[in-house]
């Protein structure tokens, strides 16, 4: 369970750093030293844990000519790092590196977690992997700026003028059980807090099926130091 909340958060918790940057950097500031506590909650086919995830901000570095943040993410002593980008076009996760590996793996496509320009209605896509279901495949999602100015209380507090992105793909498959087609469908809900960075997300992933099974995600900002 613990690999699976590996694999969710990396594509979550990410953001920003170049030398030409984008407005995104407000919404979530990666200076070295600040640490972020949340609480996520889980439920994957009937079955729910609750887990501590600790976030740091380390020093910028270069990789592979890139100005990037390294980002740790620790859930019980189990380390990943995602490596960030911020320049003009937005703030987009340009490799990470799971537990035991020994280097950063670049990624053929930048995964944007905020894309210029960050304005209500603005679209992008992502693509997401099925990891609350039983069957794993892969959800082209598409993200869609909301609000500028959400109010949202977390245990860390409450934030104003956030951020709020919705994101929403569905895909159809084969269920043999059915014999028939069905839909899967994945839709995330995410706010950004001015200084801060994200303080709540919400994701949930719908098989249509027990053959496929669903899930759903809550992850709460606790606390923050800068």
């Amino acid at each position: 369970m613990k690999n699976f909340f590996q694999c969710f958060l990396v594509g979550t918790l990410s953001l920003y750093v170049s030398c030409t940057s984008s407005t995104g950097v407000s919404y979530y500031p990666l200076n070295e030293g600040i640490t972020y506590v949340y609480q996520l909650s889980m439920k994957k086919s009937s079955v729910g844990g609750s887990f501590k995830i600790v976030v740091n901000n380390l020093p910028a570095k270069q990789l592979n000519g890139k100005k990037v943040v390294p980002q740790q993410i620790n859930m019980d002593g189990n380390i990943t790092l995602t490596f960030i980008v911020n320049d003009k076009t937005g703030i987009y996760e340009y490799a990470r590196q799971g537990p035991g590996e020994t280097a950063p793996k670049v990624h053929s496509v930048p995964e944007y977690y905020l894309k210029e320009p960050l304005n209500p209605g603005a679209r992008w896509r992502v693509e997401s992997k099925t990891s609350l279901l039983k069957v794993q495949d892969t959800i082209s999602l598409e993200y869609k700026i909301l609000s500028l100015s959400e109010a949202i209380t977390v245990p860390a507090g409450t934030f104003n003028n956030c951020i709020k992105i919705k994101a929403y793909g569905h895909k159809t498959k084969y269920a043999f059980t059915l014999n028939r087609q069905v839909q899967i469908k994945a839709e995330r809900h995410i706010w950004y807090a001015p200084g801060v960075g994200i303080v709540k997300l919400i994701y949930r992933q719908d098989g249509e099926t027990l053959q496929f099974g669903s899930g759903s995600v809550e992850m709460r900002l606790i606390s923050y130091e800068k």
